[in-house]
């Protein structure tokens, strides 16, 4: 079973609101006057960025008419990139209390506490009402949880009927006989990263009621993003709106080891929209 406590301690800063506020002044940024898109350096938390955000969305033809539900919201980037460019009503979720904390405040900061809601709570046990949303969004969130059918059998509670679910996650490679080099964005180690084959996720899926709408490979765009942002990072002075503010010295390892495991298929990326009937 996931462990709570383990997956707050990777990603949990009792400071981070704090040191988010604080960088954003000291390279100019006014808090008062905060645009969602100049948070989009430290809260797009997955590979791709506000890029791969921006293409699942337009794959899915998002409206304003639409109430969505972000399972593993973190710092609520995602939630504000998706209520602020295409209008939806957003339901963010965390199980991370100083996440859930900081996403909460930068969106009253951005000005769009009224499209979304932040919620702390279990993604296997929202506690959220059924049938109550037209989009469940997971996007490299599922890493870090065990319980995949319990998950899935959330997912369809909370959906209402022909309601999607729009995962961009990271599976089990096809190599399984090397280990998974770690520290990773999602898991300091093996104790907090329960990853599957994509075809399992898909099978437990059809189990759960879901049906199959579209499935895409992106290991090869994931592992030139990641080089793409080394590249970048090492020709940028240190410091200023990054992983670092989260994740602290580890956060250097990240690139280097994705970079790996995805060249040694230990590790893969998929794109996958299900659809409860």
């Amino acid at each position: 079973m996931s462990n709570p406590d383990n997956i707050s301690a990777h990603y949990g800063r009792q400071d981070l609101l704090e040191r988010i506020l604080a960088v954003l002044k000291q390279t100019g940024i006014d808090p008062v006057q905060l645009e969602a898109k100049q948070l989009y350096p430290v809260d797009q938390l997955h590979m791709g960025g506000r890029q791969a955000t921006r293409e699942l969305a337009e794959k899915l033809k998002l409206t304003s008419d639409i109430n969505l539900l972000d399972v593993g919201s973190g710092l609520g980037g995602t939630a504000r990139l998706l209520a602020s460019e295409y209008g939806c009503q957003v339901t963010a979720i965390d199980l991370t209390e100083s996440f859930c904390r900081a996403s909460e405040k930068l969106t009253a900061l951005t000005g769009l506490s009224n499209k979304i809601v932040t919620v702390q709570g279990d993604a296997v046990a929202t506690g959220l009402p059924d049938a109550a949303f037209d989009l469940i969004w997971c996007q490299h969130t599922q890493m870090n949880i065990a319980d995949k059918p319990g998950l899935l059998r959330e997912f369809h509670r909370l959906l209402k009927p022909t309601g999607r679910v729009a995962l961009h996650e990271v599976f089990a490679g096809s190599v399984t006989a090397e280990p998974i080099q770690y520290p990773l964005p999602w898991a300091s180690d093996a104790s907090a990263s329960f990853l599957i084959s994509a075809d399992e996720m898909l099978t437990l899926a059809t189990r759960e009621g879901f049906e199959l709408l579209e499935k895409q490979a992106l290991s090869n765009e994931a592992q030139a993003w990641w080089e793409a942002l080394l590249t970048r990072i090492g020709k940028a002075p240190g410091g200023g709106l990054g992983p670092g503010l989260i994740y602290g010295e580890q956060s250097r390892q990240f690139g280097p080891n994705i970079i790996d495991n995805l060249r040694h298929q230990r590790i893969a990326v998929y794109e996958m929209i299900l659809r409860r009937p």
